[in-house]
């Protein structure tokens, strides 16, 4: 720390990690309206030396309501400010080497839900920022479990805090909180005990987010960022419970038909996504979504549209090169009450027949796509801070 006759008492005058670090220590708040100039050309190691000594302030600090309430508003304001995903995990990386971890997230948790902030101008984008820094939080003491296999008991504790006031949030209207909790406790339906918190959430608001997602799916500016978040959250969403498919089959069948080419390569981008995932997560969530594309090729027999009806099985065939998903999508299309051309279709998943012969056949009868081909290149960062008011309404951030 500088000496008292250095030290200063202004993040306006900050201009060193060393006067930042100081105004921290001394409880000066960072100030959401001068943040982003505070940052401005500031070096990504400095910010992570800033960012690591506030996760240290929160473990000495934590039994101080008023310290922690500074110390949480000041790291909203200056990871917003920032605009940096990776700062959030630093902060999380710091935590966790602390002595007391569970009273440090205890604290960020009651803090962050309070949701009282000195400048109420910034007070609903902080929230919001605050809920998906405890959800990434939780997504990362999780992931931790599962590499360490550590059973510490301060884990388990701090799983069912998260849980439970996340899932307390169900009912806000914001896209982002949303967002964050349908992947937060899609992730976490694995597990028997988190079955009844993801459909409760599934049925609060899933069949506005999803129209909302695929909507944006569609729309050039932002059909990346949908697309990056839709391919992680639809397998957990397969896995869901029977009033959440249906919700899922409404808007595969209106979008299905309003966008046919490019939802057909949505729905083929679902299919390798399976590829990915470990076979305890996929057999479940993979059954389902066959079930949803023979359903979808049964909404072409319908409508009567032939050459839709031969892409959706086209994705339905290039899914299913496994003989065991094969034989299950034959005895599903045998339930269904086909005309005849779509018959003679649905005919070429009788397990007898050769992949190589199937996609030769329908070749033959495929036709040009036309119109715009959307980009649809896979975001790494999912919904990131960089991104995520691409997908719901736009939030107030640091100015």
């Amino acid at each position: 720390m500088l000496n008292t006759n250095d030290e200063i008492n202004s993040w306006r005058d900050a201009t060193k990690i060393e006067d930042m670090i100081s105004l921290i220590d001394r409880g000066i708040l960072l100030p959401w309206q001068d943040s982003r100039k505070v940052l401005k050309g500031m070096a990504p190691e400095s910010m992570e030396i800033v960012i690591r000594h506030i996760a240290k302030l929160f473990d000495e600090r934590s039994d101080q309501l008023l310290s922690m309430e500074i110390l949480t508003e000041s790291l909203l304001a200056f990871i917003s400010a920032a605009g940096e995903k990776k700062l959030i995990y630093q902060f999380i990386a710091e935590i966790f080497s602390q002595v007391h971890q569970e009273r440090c997230i205890d604290g960020l948790i009651k803090t962050v839900l309070k949701n009282d902030l000195i400048d109420k101008d910034y007070r609903e984008g902080a929230f919001v920022l605050g809920i998906f820094l405890i959800s990434e939080l939780g997504l990362a003491i999780f992931q931790y479990k599962e590499e360490t296999q550590d059973n510490a008991p301060w884990i388990d504790t701090c799983l069912h805090s998260i849980a439970t006031h996340l899932l307390a949030l169900g009912n806000e209207n914001n896209t982002h909180i949303r967002l964050a909790l349908l992947r937060y406790f899609g992730t976490f339906n694995v597990f028997p005990q988190y079955r009844f918190s993801f459909n409760r959430i599934l049925s609060r608001f899933a069949h506005t987010l999803l129209e909302q997602l695929f909507s944006q799916l569609f729309n050039r500016k932002n059909e990346a960022s949908a697309l990056s978040y839709l391919l992680e959250v639809m397998p957990y969403i397969f896995e869901g419970d029977q009033y959440a498919q249906q919700i899922v089959y409404y808007n595969f069948r209106h979008f299905l038909l309003k966008y046919p080419d490019r939802f057909v390569m949505f729905l083929t981008e679902i299919a390798k996504k399976y590829e990915e995932l470990p076979q305890e997560r996929s057999d479940l969530s993979l059954d389902t979504y066959l079930k949803h594309l023979v359903a979808l090729f049964d909404v072409c027999n319908e409508v009567d549209h032939k050459n839709l009806g031969r892409d959706v099985l086209m994705v339905i065939i290039n899914f299913s090169e496994n003989n065991d998903v094969k034989l299950k999508a034959y005895n599903l299309f045998k339930q269904l009450s086909l005309r005849k051309s779509f018959l003679e279709m649905g005919s070429l998943l009788v397990p007898s027949l050769k992949h190589d012969e199937i996609l030769k056949t329908l070749s033959k009868q495929s036709t040009k796509k036309r119109g715009r081909k959307p980009s649809f290149s896979k975001n790494s960062e999912n919904i990131s801070l960089t991104n995520m008011d691409n997908l719901g309404i736009e939030i107030s951030k640091a100015s």
